[in-house]
């Protein structure tokens, strides 16, 4: 989205400025060169800005955004059918924006080179990949610019001669392709990781470069064939082809980036930290009491016979019959002894104790921590590598906060700062990254 805003200032400068562009190229020169200064100066001096200056002013100027959007220009002005209105538009003032953009552009490299050229002769192995490798496309495209900058300037180029001029500028192309090369390795990975605006940029770059491509080779064609007459129907198709291009490359980041997301919420769910369910504490097995006989009923009482009428004589009374003596009762069984409480098996810890690492992506560059497990706990979270500017991202006090807010839920799973997007979601990607390599 930014670059489209750019595209569009950088219309307006052609359309509104061209004849005092021609007229009096060195006040726009000043004016551009003073831009680049306080670029530098600003980013040296980690000056901070409101969030919406931050996101859509600042990115013009400090990110290469306007100096991309004049090569931009300056390319397609030598693609146009000769004698169209947009070659008449541009041709005339093609070096005048060209100068501009390279101004610009070496603001750029020096604001951000003191963090990636840093690295990239430093410690070339903490880059990733892609990272590195625009790295290195930015260096050859200084090489190659410096000696173009420097001839596009009519005095320069009057004292040389016209075929040595003509081939040291053949070396634009290559410049453009490093160029595109530069742009969509630092754009696709910020596309796949879902950053808001990353993938419009990734479509409408990929289209652009194809699409200058396609211009370019068929006006090449047209020019050694002499058909230029039917040059126009041609591009007009080219266009398409590079629309659709375009569109495919956008499918497959959409493709990576569902992926990504899906592994990465897989990710969340296995390293949850969730604390152990009690487990009920099994009852005690009490047998029931053995059940008592019931007491032996008394014997019943004999009946009274009646008086004789005349008195017998006494006989002698019979020895009463020994009682039956009663059972003695049966002595209760001796109650089992309760079985032993199986003891709780113990929960595996879901982290290894120590210090673990991880980075993320964050604005500009990698964001990496350290970060402290002790019995499943976290209990710190140090960012040890910070390359965003303190325009997106202070590391005292959002960094501090956010570190705060993770370590109270356990988790990096929490809300992104509002203004701090991207620095945002590259430290919570560290932290779990750090998580992830910690885990049993």
């Amino acid at each position: 989205m930014v670059f489209l805003i750019s595209l569009a200032l950088a219309l307006v400068l052609v359309f509104t400025c061209s004849k005092a562009l021609r007229s009096r190229p060195v006040v726009f020169y000043l004016i551009f060169a003073a831009i680049a200064l306080t670029v530098v100066v600003c980013t040296f001096a980690n000056v901070r800005f409101p969030a919406w200056f931050s996101t859509w002013i600042w990115p013009i100027f400090a990110r290469g955004a306007l100096a991309g959007a004049l090569f931009v220009l300056v390319m397609i002005a030598g693609a146009f059918p000769s004698g169209s209105s947009g070659a008449k538009r541009l041709m005339p003032m093609r070096a005048q924006l060209s100068i501009l953009a390279c101004i610009l552009t070496i603001g750029h490299n020096i604001a951000y080179g003191k963090t990636y050229f840093v690295m990239l002769f430093g410690a070339p192995s903490r880059m990733p990949v892609t990272q590195l490798i625009a790295a290195i496309c930015s260096v050859v495209m200084i090489l190659i610019m410096l000696p173009l900058f420097v001839t596009s300037f009519p005095a320069v180029r009057r004292k040389m001669h016209a075929k040595s001029w003509k081939r040291l500028q053949r070396f634009a192309y290559l410049f453009y392709a490093l160029l595109c090369a530069h742009i969509l390795l630092l754009t696709i990975p910020n596309a796949i990781a879902g950053r808001a605006g990353y993938k419009v940029t990734v479509f409408v770059y990929t289209f652009v470069f194809a699409a200058y491509l396609f211009c370019r080779l068929l006006k090449w064609r047209a020019v050694k064939t002499k058909t230029q007459d039917t040059l126009a129907k041609k591009q007009t198709i080219a266009l398409v082809c590079a629309a659709l291009i375009a569109a495919a490359v956008l499918g497959i980041v959409l493709h990576a980036a569902n992926v990504q997301a899906q592994a990465k919420a897989a990710e969340e769910v296995g390293t949850a930290v969730s604390e152990p369910e009690e487990k009920p504490e099994p009852e005690e097995k009490t047998d029931p009491k053995p059940e008592t006989e019931p007491e032996p009923e008394p014997d019943p009482e004999p009946e009274s016979e009646p008086e004789p009428e005349s008195e017998p004589e006494p006989e002698p009374e019979p020895e009463p019959e020994p009682k039956p003596e009663p059972e003695p009762e049966p002595e209760p069984e001796p109650e089992p002894e309760p079985e032993p409480e199986p003891e709780p098996e113990p929960v595996a810890s879901v982290y290894k104790n120590g210090t673990f690492s991880g980075s993320g992506l964050g604005n500009n560059g990698y964001i990496s921590v350290s970060v402290t497990i002790e019995n499943d706990r976290i209990v710190s979270i140090v960012i040890t590598e910070f390359h965003d500017d303190e325009a997106y991202f202070s590391r005292e006090v959002d960094g501090g906060s956010m570190i705060a807010a993770m370590l109270n839920a356990q988790s990096a799973n929490i809300d992104s700062i509002s203004g701090a997007t991207y620095s945002s979601e590259g430290l919570k990607d560290a932290v779990k990254a750090a998580l992830s390599s910690a885990k049993n």
